[in-house]
């Protein structure tokens, strides 16, 4: 017991210790867990923006933490203080807007009282006797303050728009705070990380605080402004007529001012004119040259004023008109947009009625170029007009100048006289320059303002138009048709058929023709005289046809002369409709049937000429059989087609025209639908004779053409012929009329142009075809009076006579060069393209409807963590599509195009050209599908990932392919191998005819094709036998025998290789003795020829020559002898027995398997 105190001792002493151990342990732990604010430097409550910033500046002195603490806790604070002052903000608009709705009551009894305040007519505010210059310095000043309240009347008209899509937008943004504040309340019930320091977790914890402060606030103030919107429903009128009245009440005061200064102006410039002709008039004779141009002055400034005047009422005019455009855009566009004109006709129609209302614009443009140059030339006066004041800024010199220039014998008295009077016919003249030069930068301000609202009036109406164009073929221009609908028919047939109205046809017509009775008795004679014609050109174009149909025809001539003929023979009917139309037109304009009537006639016109051309040149030994070489059977089915045709379709489509032409829409909507419906119902029969592949008008072609991308999609083109007519009879039948009409005529200009360019094209071959029988004629006749100088011919060839013994000089379309085939096709393919812009033009800003039809949506984020939505339109994927398209189409055919218009005149060669096109290929195949990506909203940087994991992946399962491909790149830009080259692979020889993405193509001397990996040519040897130069070395060795004379061999050896053409010159040939071999003197022949390909014909010839040289010379070939001596020790044995028919030999000549010594 005595030993317990000790031990006391020594557990308190142990205790003490583990205390003074675990102590900083225990407070580190408890800090933990503590309030993280308590451990921030800001403190306990101090968090305002000040201390916020207070601790920003204080943390790079700060060595307590580390680099990337402060980097941390630097961003937190500063997203802090960008919150706080967002915070700030929403604050400030809940009190703005809280205090608009509290002051909304009294503003209203302010508005009311202005409003009941607001004079009519406004003061002039100047007194009757106030200067020129006081009245225009008072009329800017009301101007300018025109100008602002108008500015204010739009304001006002335009706040209930922005009001309403601002209420949208704040109940949206409400949906997405919402969203916000739920996440954010996640977040803050989360514990916090271990991880972060104590102040990096305070804060984090403040910032989450502002957050939810801000986003609180922002609901708030979004809450106050829907609630002030509210508020200010009676408000907003009356802010917007105090506005309306005070621009009302300044527009006539500025009217009335401006009439005032017109007035005083033109007085005060009459004043002037009849102050300077009464000095002029009175004036000395020395002193009328100033006097005239004093006078010259004031008349100057009068017509300056007129022309003021009529700038001012022009301004006002194309102001006018520009408000009354734009005012009629705003209620035309608030229908459309709130739903109203997808399905009703109405909007449709006053669409169309307001489209052809519109300005025009080339004469808008037209006028302002002639204010354009009026400005340039008013410009020019004017600085004219200044210097002529600056000559006069002093005028002592000046008087003094007249005055002695008037003679030296004036008295004194007398010059005193002449020097008062210069003087002020000098100050006069001073001030109407400065006269006319104020009323000169008046005249070029209107010039200005008036140049600016044309501008203006053409910006709004380019609007307009593409509004309307865009929406005016998807609005239905009437109801859907019913089968009830077809007695709205006999009305208008009453209207087309009545008596009544065709009487008015014909005496308008009779007046018409009584009017200019000269043209028309010179018309009726020049008609007649074409149907009297009409017989013989028909049998001049088939003796013309019989002419070119020959095969030696060289001329283009009888293909011309036909031509003409034909639209001679197409013309006379078509002719007098037109004719008969037109003067319908033009005299019965006060007549809406008989002006229907005549331009619907124009019209058909037209149609009846390209149909009847059509025909005309269908016909038996026409153009298309004899000249053009097209298929007689598909012909006959075109006339008995285009026959039938005319006689069912023009009366219909007349119809048709004549209804569409007049204004009455119940009309068009019944008996010109009706029409419509029924013409291209019977138009499917005709499209699938045409298009089908047995029988069909288009089957030679299609056997001709067989494997081309356009046969392979001939059931597209039959689809097609069948889905347009049903399409536009169905677009009729809905309602869409007008939209079925205008894709119809743009349809049938589209096929008139095809056709068109189909007769270019054919004509341009004929040419060709004649060109290239000419050349054939001429090189023939070339080798027969070569052959005649030789004596080998008898007589010369006649010039268009096929010469015996040859094959034949009927040259065909098919032997022509497709080189030249492609360029026509290119050139008419052009002109193609740009037909079909200029005819499809109006109808492309109709596509921007698809632009509403919505199919996803892309997200991407911007700065601040903003997301942007980007919707993805019916339109992007079109456009991706075509894009896509047009991609494989260039990319297949850019090659050869460079190479026909732009390589081929460079000085490259094939395989420069080669590469050149390839690369072209890539970067438009490259372009392309950027683009067409892009349209999607597909960029770089949101598939590079997937690009590289693909890579990756297919790197390593295709590394052959992808080796070869990187090969090929290699070959295109380091161009070890050209095209055209001699290379030598392996065991394989022969020229490079192409290389692809994959592999090369070499065609050997046997013709053969061969597939070289593009590898092969990097990795392993290749001898290109014409990479730096074409020149190559063939050798020959000729064996003779041992007693000629080696010098004189080597001379003929040498002779004959410099006598043959192909042997180059440089480096020369060489020939000398090789070899002793076997009794024979070998000599080796070496030249050198221009390329390869001359190297089987080099060396035969060579050959040749050598073999009849040496034979003529008495040389001989030596060939190589072997001489055997059988050696046998003994006497011969004797002739061995035979064993029936075989030999059987003695065993010292057999084998040990019984075969004789020397077999296999």
């Amino acid at each position: 017991m005595r030993h317990r105190p000790a031990t006391a001792r020594l557990l308190t002493m142990l205790l003490f210790a583990s205390l003074i151990l675990f102590a900083p342990a225990a407070v580190r732990g408890q800090g933990a867990m503590a309030d993280p604010a308590a451990a921030s430097p800001l403190g306990m409550g101090a968090r305002t923006p000040a201390a916020i910033q207070a601790r920003l500046k204080a943390l790079p002195q700060d060595e307590t933490l580390e680099a990337p603490a402060k980097a941390r806790l630097t961003e937190l604070y500063t997203k802090a203080l960008e919150l706080q002052k967002s915070l700030d903000d929403a604050q400030a608009r809940i009190e703005r807007f809280s205090r608009l709705t509290r002051d909304i009551p009294e503003a209203v009894k302010t508005q009311q009282g202005e409003l009941a305040a607001t004079q009519s007519e406004l003061p002039l505010g100047l007194d009757k006797d106030a200067t020129l210059m006081s009245w225009q310095q008072r009329l800017t000043a009301v101007e300018a303050d025109l100008a602002a309240a108008q500015q204010s009347l739009k304001e006002w008209q335009d706040e209930p728009k922005r009001r309403t899509d601002r209420r949208a937008e704040l109940t949206r943004q409400a949906e997405a705070l919402k969203t916000q504040q739920t996440d954010l309340e996640k977040r803050a019930e989360a514990p916090p990380t271990a991880e972060e320091p104590g102040e990096a977790a305070a804060a984090s914890k403040l910032l989450l605080e502002l957050r939810g402060q801000a986003l609180k606030a922002e609901m708030a103030a979004g809450q106050a402004e829907l609630k002030s919107y509210e508020a200010a429903a009676e408000l907003l009128p009356l802010q917007r007529d105090v506005a309306a009245r005070k621009a009302a009440a300044l527009e006539a005061l500025v009217k009335r001012l401006r009439d005032e200064v017109a007035v005083r102006r033109r007085q005060e410039t009459a004043r002037q004119a009849w102050e300077a002709r009464r000095a002029e008039a009175q004036a000395h004779p020395a002193l009328r040259a100033i006097a005239e141009r004093n006078s010259e002055l004031a008349k100057l400034r009068q017509n300056r004023a007129a022309q003021i005047e009529e700038a001012v009422h022009d301004v006002d005019s194309v102001s006018a008109r520009l408000e009354q455009l734009d005012s009629q855009f705003k209620k035309i566009r608030k229908r459309v947009d709130m739903g109203q004109g997808q399905n009703n006709t109405s909007v449709g129609l006053l669409l169309r009625k307001q489209r052809d209302e519109l300005p025009s614009i080339p004469a808008e443009r037209a006028r302002m170029d002639k204010i354009g140059d009026t400005l340039g030339e008013t410009s020019l006066e004017l600085i004219d007009y200044e210097d002529q004041r600056n000559e006069l800024a002093t005028l002592d010199d000046r008087v003094k100048g007249v005055v002695e220039g008037l003679g030296p014998d004036l008295l004194p008295e007398e010059q005193a006289l002449f020097e008062t009077d210069v003087q002020a016919m000098l100050e006069a003249q001073r001030t109407y320059l400065d006269s006319l030069i104020s009323d000169t930068n008046a005249y070029l301000d209107k010039l200005v303002e008036q140049n600016t609202h044309e501008q203006s009036l053409i910006d709004k109406t380019r609007e307009y138009l593409a509004f309307c164009n865009e929406r005016i073929l998807w609005i239905r221009s009437s109801s859907p048709f019913v089968l009830s609908q077809i007695r709205d028919v006999v009305p208008a047939l009453r209207w087309l058929l009545g008596p009544r109205h065709w009487l008015a046809v014909g005496e308008t017509l009779r007046k018409d023709i009584a009017d200019n009775a000269v043209a028309a008795g010179l018309f009726a004679a020049l008609w007649c005289g074409a149907l009297a014609f009409r017989k013989r050109w028909r049998g001049e174009v088939t003796r013309l046809g019989e002419v070119a149909f020959r095969g030696t025809c060289q001329d283009m001539t009888p293909t011309v002369k036909a031509l003409v003929l034909t639209i001679f023979l197409a013309s006379p009917w078509p002719a007098l409709m037109a004719v008969l139309g037109g003067r319908l037109m033009f005299a019965g304009a006060g007549d809406p049937f008989v002006h229907a009537v005549g331009k619907g006639l124009l019209h058909t016109a037209g149609l009846f000429f390209g149909l009847e051309l059509l025909r005309q040149i269908s016909r038996p030994s026409g153009l298309g059989d004899a000249h053009f070489g097209w298929d007689s059977t598909s012909l006959k089915q075109v006339r008995q087609g285009v026959l039938s045709s005319m006689l069912v379709g023009l009366p219909m489509a007349a119809v048709i025209l004549i209804t569409e032409f007049q204004p009455d829409e119940a009309i068009k909507n019944s008996l010109g639908r009706l029409t419509f419906v029924a013409v291209h119902a019977l138009l499917l029969l005709p499209a699938y004779r045409i298009t089908r592949l047995v029988g069909g008008v288009l089957s030679p072609t299609y056997r001709l053409e067989a494997g081309t991308w356009w046969t392979r999609l001939g059931w597209l083109w039959r689809a097609a012929s069948i889905a347009v007519p049903l399409c536009l009879v169905g677009l009729a039948v809905s309602g869409y009329y007008y939209t079925s009409v205008q894709l119809a005529a743009r349809m049938l200009f589209t096929a008139a142009l095809f056709m068109g360019l189909v007769v270019a094209y054919a004509l341009l071959l004929r040419w060709s075809l004649m060109a290239y029988r000419a050349l054939g004629m001429k090189r023939l006749q070339e080798r027969r009076a070569a052959a005649q100088a030789a004596g080998q011919a008898a007589t010369p060839i006649p010039p268009n006579t096929p010469v015996a013994g040859n094959a034949t000089l009927e040259i065909k379309l098919s032997d022509i060069n497709q080189q030249t085939r492609q360029t026509l096709q290119w050139i008419l393919l052009t002109a193609l393209a740009m037909g079909v812009w200029w005819i499809w033009v109006s109808v492309f800003p109709a596509l921007g409807a698809l632009r509403q039809v919505e199919l996803w949506t892309l997200e991407t984020t911007i700065e601040g963590g903003k997301t942007l939505k980007t919707p993805i339109t019916l339109a992007d994927l079109i456009l991706s599509t075509a894009a896509i398209a047009l991609t494989m189409v260039l990319g297949r055919n850019v090659p050869s195009l460079l190479e026909l218009t732009v390589l081929k005149r460079l000085p490259l060669d094939a395989g420069a050209r080669y590469a050149t096109g390839t690369v072209a290929k890539y970067v438009v195949t490259g372009a392309g599908l950027a683009m067409a990506f892009g349209a999607l909203g597909l960029q770089w940087s949101q598939v590079q990932w997937l690009v590289a994991a693909i890579s990756v992946g297919l790197g390593f399962g295709l590394q052959e392919i992808f080796a070869n491909f990187v090969s090929g790149l290699v070959l295109l830009f380091e161009r070890p191998i050209r095209i055209g080259d001699t290379v030598t692979v392996g065991d394989i020889t022969g020229k490079v005819s192409n290389i692809h993405m994959r592999a090369a193509t070499i065609t050997d001397w046997d013709m053969r094709e061969l597939i070289v990996p593009n590898k092969e040519f990097i990795t392993t040897r290749v001898i290109n036998w014409t990479l730096s130069t074409t020149v190559s070395r063939m050798s020959i060795n000729i064996g003779v025998s041992g007693n000629a004379d080696s010098d004189r061999i080597r001379a003929l050896l040498l002779e004959m290789a410099q006598a043959h053409p192909l042997v180059l010159k440089d480096p020369p040939p060489h020939a000398l003795l090789d070899d002793f071999r076997e009794g024979v003197m070998q000599y080796v022949l070496r030249v050198y020829m221009p390329t390869r390909d001359v190297y089987l014909e080099l060396r035969h010839g060579l050959l040749t020559q050598i073999a009849a040289r040496f034979q003529r010379e008495g040389i001989e070939f030596a060939f190589p002898q072997r001489e055997i001596h059988v050696r046998q020790e003994g006497s011969i044995p004797p002739e061995p027995p035979r064993d029936g028919h075989e030999l059987v030999l003695p065993a010292s000549v057999r084998k040990s398997d019984g075969r004789p010594i020397g077999s296999g």
